[in-house]
């Protein structure tokens, strides 16, 4: 099985704004990944990205993206061998 991690910038695309022919290609690339998530990838959270969620400023996509999390396989703790 591939292992993934997606940025925060990746995981927010699905639900930025659709306008643009590029950030609807990217959102429907990382939907595939989602979709594959179950099957052939696994898609690794972290400490990282919960921070970096934390930071976004809109509420409801703030919580659309921590939504996303919820499809992580496997957590990564920052510790003193990560820093």
């Amino acid at each position: 099985m591939m292992k993934l991690y997606l940025d925060v910038c990746c995981l927010c695309r699905p639900f930025d704004d659709q306008d643009q022919f590029i950030i609807r290609q990217e959102a429907d690339s990382v939907q595939e990944i989602f979709t594959m998530s179950s099957n052939s990838v696994m898609l690794i959270g972290s400490e990282m990205i919960d921070e970096e969620i934390f930071r976004i400023s809109h509420i409801q996509k703030r919580e659309l993206v921590m939504g996303s999390t919820q499809l992580m396989q496997e957590y990564v703790r920052i510790d003193e061998t990560i820093k």
